[in-house]
């Protein structure tokens, strides 16, 4: 396994030997000044071009080494998705957030932004949007078919789109969601 790269020609295959944390990818990002971020099995790592450099976990980066989805918001802070809540860069420190600070669960899948700024945060056990300083939850309650979101994306309209773990996928139209399943066609 590991980070395979192809540069037009040919593939060249980096693993621990080479510097990475682990030899599985979850998650990569490129970041607005072009470094690549990995997660991966044993941590995250950023590659400057010529090494890759592992971020310590005592860097307030969440003590869970699964890490999951990487995403860049407008401001160019890093977010990295973990099964114990989603940790956000702030210079050469992170914050965490979980569901003490209103994350809908601490399992976190994947994370959009919106137009308006706002983070979209899908998780195990429900859906989180993040306003930058406060959490508003979206659950069953509120018309999600299921609470398990692995996928989020916003459509030329500005609806969302939830990719669910059980019956199909949901859109979000600021009103409230619609699931359309396969009996939709």
């Amino acid at each position: 396994a590991g980070l395979s790269c192809y540069d037009g020609s040919t593939f060249v295959t980096f693993t621990t030997e080479d510097g990475l944390p682990g030899n599985s990818i979850t998650a990569l990002c490129e970041d607005r000044q072009g470094g690549m971020w990995f997660s991966t099995s044993g941590g995250l790592c950023q590659y400057d071009g010529h090494q890759f450099c592992a971020v310590p976990t005592s860097q307030n980066i969440l003590a869970d080494q699964s890490f999951g989805a990487l995403f860049e918001d407008r401001e160019g802070h890093l977010w990295l998705a973990t099964d114990d809540g989603v940790s956000r860069q702030e210079g050469s420190t992170w914050a965490s957030f979980t569901t003490q600070d209103g994350l809908a669960s601490n399992g976190v899948r994947t994370i959009c932004e919106d137009r308006e700024g706002h983070l979209w945060l899908g998780t195990i056990g429900g859906l989180s949007r993040y306003d930058g300083s406060t959490f508003v939850t979206f659950t069953a309650r509120d018309g999600l078919a299921d609470t398990t979101i692995f996928s989020v994306i916003q459509d030329r309209r500005g609806d969302l789109w939830f990719g669910i773990r059980r019956g199909g996928v949901c859109r979000y139209d600021g009103r409230g969601f619609t699931t359309f399943t396969t009996q939709d066609g």
